[in-house]
């Protein structure tokens, strides 16, 4: 028969889990339903890359090049698709459309929630306290909320992974495995194509290297272990280059890091999205703020994932409440370090938050890969990241020290700090009606939301002041992720949703033979009806040479149908997106006097490519078939009576080749490369265009290089090492 204490342990830690699932039930439940989720960016850009990626694979093809957006684009360029994942390969090689894309999606929280607790056992925590923390970080305000951007979360996932493995690497007998998995890890960051989450997760394995270093007084046996930790990542880091220098080969040819300084502060955090974490619902709707563009007008934008700063009530309500409390324990000489660490990172990484409107950011403005960052407020990953160990400790030490002893003033002390500023806005609240920020009239809550954040503050400091109950801990650390569970789901179930139907039915869209370019929107939406689009969006979008409000430009450009203030129309004699010309003029400037230029007739090139040329007009039995329209494949069956330039429709990039009957021509960038060209000798011939960069190539090699290096590292650590104690010190 059990005894009351190992069914007191059973239920410690089932009450966690069974929190967390709750949690994951929410979050799949539309997806079991048939249904996908259309939130934020995933109908605009992630499902897109995603379908074309898979309709890609099933052709054979790696999917490098997408011709659905801005009339051919870089798919491995943009990264985002992960195309070179072996995670993304899997799902849209073996596994339906719908049902891969909904496993990628939902499959990061159990992981992340996983290496979480596998990190805090670690760290000596107790099985319930690490369960509970485990929970708070997948429920964290950043990982909900920003569950509309498939890549980040999935990239975050990976922290706890990484920060565990570089402490295991501190132990000569785990070494070897854990930097396998270090590498590896950084590596898997990389190929889902998001620089800039791995940047943020790095930040914070940077702060849990640091604390490694406090912990073990910077021995030098830790400076040998961390060394080469920071070789199995530049050696992860190479091994990404398959999505890392291609993506900086379109990033040099793209305006982006010429972003202004405006544009550089857009999605900051303002001092009232702070107010959040005082009370959650204090407006009716999330604050929004002003986001400039280059020669644009300036806009408010109201988006959820940007204005959605809040940490938890009760978290924050709970760290001032233990600070108060324990301040003379948190000043030791021995937990001084760690505090400082703490302390001045979330300090740094609140001010980074706030871009603009907190200046240290305007730093980053000259560092390069960091000038793109125009996002300030996704600092908050580490913010929370932080705030989420610093909890666990506290519940750690609850957990061990439940006898401890009652003094009553300290105690008051606590509570009227701590409480003071939540009663405050509770207060404020009330007695407000409305507020205009930005031009814009924010309506404050009624009473009961009010009561939301306060409520949640206040019942957390009177469990943290009961902490010799029993149940006082566990109940504490439930508030504290239904407070910060509740705030994500709100988001994350407050979107559209849309039969999964349709996912299949935009790949069959993108199928079909009907491959006239459109001038018809600004998004990618219309790419769903199988569109091929002049436009899109997306953040490294890649130069247009043509003036797409000029009607010579659009008709060179074979688009067949565009838009005038929301009126589609037709072109008038639209040009095919494969033709025959018979001459071929040089010109400085290709693109001058178009309006005037036959097209049908004429092509121009700038000088350096190829020497002029004139034949005879086209002849009737003169003809050109496309055989196989496929991602970085096209090829065609030509048939001329004389020498002629095969002009094709599509963008030229440095990164296609031409094979014809087998033999290399050279790929023509006609009108300063708003074309391609090539030229075809007298008879029938085949033609094939594939896309294959240079960048590729030198990326395999490093990708290769980074393998060896890793390998090597793994089986010197496996052979030989040291042995230091890194144990946890509890604080």
């Amino acid at each position: 028969m059990d005894t009351p204490k190992e069914r007191t342990s059973r239920l410690e830690t089932a009450l966690p889990i069974a929190a967390v699932l709750l949690v994951f039930i929410c979050i799949c439940e539309p997806l079991f339903s048939g249904r996908y989720y259309a939130g934020f960016d995933h109908r605009e850009s992630f499902y897109p890359y995603r379908v074309i990626y898979a309709a890609a694979v099933e052709q054979g093809e790696l999917g490098l090049w997408g011709p659905h957006y801005f009339r051919g684009f870089s798919l491995a360029g943009i990264g985002q698709p992960g195309i070179f994942h072996p995670w993304r390969w899997v799902c849209a090689k073996f596994l339906p459309l719908d049902i891969g894309i909904a496993l990628d999606l939902v499959v990061t929280f159990p992981l992340t929630y996983l290496g979480a607790f596998l990190l805090f056992r670690h760290y000596r925590m107790n099985r319930p306290v690490a369960l509970w923390g485990a929970t708070l970080h997948a429920c964290s305000i950043f990982f909900l909320s920003h569950f509309g951007q498939t890549h980040m979360i999935t990239i975050l996932g990976h922290t706890p992974w990484v920060v565990l493995a570089y402490e295991c690497s501190m132990l000569a007998k785990s070494r070897w495995w854990a930097l396998l998995l270090l590498g590896l890890g950084y590596a898997s960051m990389h190929l889902l194509g998001h620089p800039h989450t791995v940047f943020l997760v790095s930040c914070i394995v940077g702060i849990a290297i640091l604390h490694c270093g406090l912990r073990n007084s910077w021995r030098r046996s830790w400076w040998i272990a961390t060394g080469l930790a920071a070789l199995a990542i530049v050696a992860g880091t190479m091994i990404g280059s398959l999505t890392l220098i291609p993506m900086l080969d379109l990033l040099g040819n793209h305006p982006r890091g010429q972003l202004s300084a405006g544009e550089h502060g857009n999605f900051s955090v303002h001092a009232i999205h702070l107010l959040q974490n005082l009370s959650p619902a204090f407006f009716t709707e999330l604050p929004g703020d002003l986001v400039y563009k280059d020669n644009q007008p300036t806009v408010f934008l109201q988006n959820p994932t940007a204005n959605a700063v809040y940490f938890g009530a009760g978290v924050l309500a709970l760290i001032s409440a233990a600070a108060v409390r324990w301040r003379r324990d948190w000043l030791a000489p021995k937990h001084r370090g760690a505090l400082l660490l703490l302390g001045g990172m979330l300090l740094l990484f609140l001010v980074l938050t706030m871009g603009r409107y907190g200046g240290l950011h305007s730093l980053l403005w000259h560092v390069p890969w960091l000038n793109t960052f125009r996002a300030p407020h996704r600092y908050k990953a580490v913010i929370a990241a932080i705030t989420v160990v610093v909890v666990t400790i506290i519940l750690q030490r609850l957990w061990r020290h439940t006898s401890e002893p009652i003094e009553k003033r300290r105690d008051i002390i606590a509570v009227l700090l701590t409480t003071a500023p939540f009663v405050g806005v509770f207060v404020i609240g009330l007695t407000l009606g409305s507020v205009i920020f930005r031009g814009t009239r924010l309506e404050v809550s009624g009473i009961g939301p009010l009561l939301w954040g306060p409520a949640v503050a206040v019942a957390a400091i009177a469990l943290f002041s009961a902490r010799q109950g029993k149940w006082a801990p566990q109940l504490l650390a439930l508030l504290l992720v239904a407070d910060v569970a509740i705030f994500g789901l709100h988001i994350v179930r407050d979107v559209e949703y849309r039969d999964r139907h349709e996912l299949l039915t935009f790949k069959a869209a993108l199928q079909t033979s009907d491959h006239t370019y459109r001038l018809i929107a600004d998004s990618n939406l219309p790419v769903w009806e199988g569109h091929y689009m002049v436009g899109g969006y997306e953040g490294l979008f890649p130069i247009e040479p043509l003036d797409l409000g000029n009607l010579q430009h659009l008709r060179l450009a074979a688009i067949g149908e565009f838009e005038v203030d929301g009126e589609r129309r037709s072109m008038t004699d639209p040009l095919p997106r494969v033709r025959l010309v018979p001459n071929l003029e040089i010109n400085a400037e290709p693109l001058a006097g178009l309006a005037e230029a036959d097209l049908e007739s004429t092509a121009h090139c700038g000088p350096g490519h190829a020497e002029a040329f004139t034949a005879p007009a086209l002849g009737e039995m003169e003809h050109v078939r496309i055989e196989h329209d496929g991602f970085e494949v096209l090829r065609m069956r030509v048939q001329v009576e004389h020498r002629r330039l095969l002009v094709v429709a599509d963008k030229w990039d440095a990164g296609w080749q031409c094979l014809v009957d087998g033999e290399y021509r050279p790929i023509l960038p006609l009108y300063n490369g708003a074309v391609r060209g090539v030229m075809v000798d007298k008879g029938e011939h085949e033609v094939i265009m594939t896309y294959a960069p240079g960048t590729l190539v030198t990326a395999t090699r490093v990708a290769a290089a980074g393998g060896i290096l890793l390998l090597l590292l793994v089986v010197a650590s496996w052979r030989c090492g040291q042995n230091f104690s890194t144990e946890w010190r509890s604080v």
